[in-house]
């Protein structure tokens, strides 16, 4: 019978019965996982609770209007099919139908050893277009290079389609309420057993970017900024904890490689901090000198560095 009342429905209808499946049933079971006496059990679920979150962003292509009624054109512009078939593109860089920001080249954000040597030991093939032209120039350029540009142009489709397919209020209540607070606090996670305290931090780093996409600036003033400073300080709101020093390297690595996009996320606002922030250098431009530029460690330098001008893009329109 179930079967026969689905086939039947549309397609904007039935994903309304999955949308509220997963925030009725599935969220429940990920908060008894998450408080399960099996340590295994709980670890398994703080593992997930980042992507989990993240699975709520609204993939669908009818734009919301500000009556909170859906507009009928534009079914075909879902952020999969906005973001596929840019073949040349994705073929060095793009973020492609993996259009979460934390789920583009972890691999290489972490161990970026590849991208290095490609950029030191590219071979310069024959020229093929005349020296003065500009596809003579990009010819020239590192594949680094390349892919930076092709994320960025990504970037401003997902950013354009997060402002006009907002999460639902219902969803939104619930993710706030039920999940936000153990997604934070595995930034500040501590087990008594090292390794798995640095295996969440990583998870919580990893799906960042994904979560704060989500929940947007609301998110972000209500417990993700303390979230990220967290992660990448050591230390909690209060400034007192002092694990300053043990902040696992994949964590950092990965938070220097999404910082740009996280700025743009949250737009020129976020970057102007409060005084207080800027007293205790925990503002996001402080956090760029001190704790990015100013690493010991030559990835997490260059994971920033090479999105540079992308951040520096946002500057001029925070004074």
């Amino acid at each position: 019978e179930n079967k026969n009342k689905y086939s039947n429905m549309k397609k904007e209808e039935l994903m309304g019965v999955v949308m509220n499946i997963r925030r009725d049933n599935l969220v429940p079971i990920c908060t008894r996982l998450l408080a399960d006496t099996n340590k295994i059990v709980r670890n398994g679920m703080m593992q997930f609770l980042g992507p989990f979150i993240a699975s709520f962003y609204p993939l669908g292509g009818q734009q919301q209007k500000k009556d909170g009624n859906r507009s009928k054109a534009g079914d075909d512009n879902g952020i999969i099919n906005l973001l596929s078939g840019r073949d040349k593109e994705n073929e060095v860089g793009g973020m492609g139908v993996q259009f979460f920001p934390h789920a583009n080249g972890m691999v290489s954000r972490l161990s970026p050893a590849s991208i290095l040597s490609q950029a030191a030991g590219k071979d310069i093939e024959p020229l093929e277009y005349p020296t003065d032209t500009r596809d003579h120039l990009e010819s020239l350029l590192p594949k680094f290079l390349e892919k930076c540009f092709n994320d960025a142009k990504s970037l401003v489709l997902i950013l354009h389609h997060r402002d006009t397919h907002p999460i639902s209020p219902e969803d939104s209540k619930v993710l706030m309420e039920e999940l936000l607070p153990p997604y934070v606090k595995l930034s500040t996670i501590s087990t008594g057993e090292d390794n798995v305290d640095a295996e969440m931090r990583v998870y919580c780093a990893y799906s960042l970017p994904a979560v704060i996409l989500l929940l947007g600036a609301e998110g972000w003033q209500r417990s993700l900024k303390n979230c990220f400073l967290a992660l990448i300080t050591g230390t909690d709101e209060s400034g007192k904890n002092e694990n300053a020093s043990s902040v696992p390297l994949p964590v950092k690595r990965c938070l220097a490689s999404s910082y740009h996009t996280i700025c743009h996320m949250l737009g020129p606002a976020a970057l102007k901090g409060t005084s207080e922030d800027k007293t205790s250098k925990r503002d996001i431009l402080s956090v760029f000198e001190h704790h990015f530029l100013s690493d010991a460690d030559d990835t997490v330098r260059f994971n920033v560095i090479r999105n540079l001008p992308s951040f520096l893009a946002l500057l001029s329109f925070s004074k």
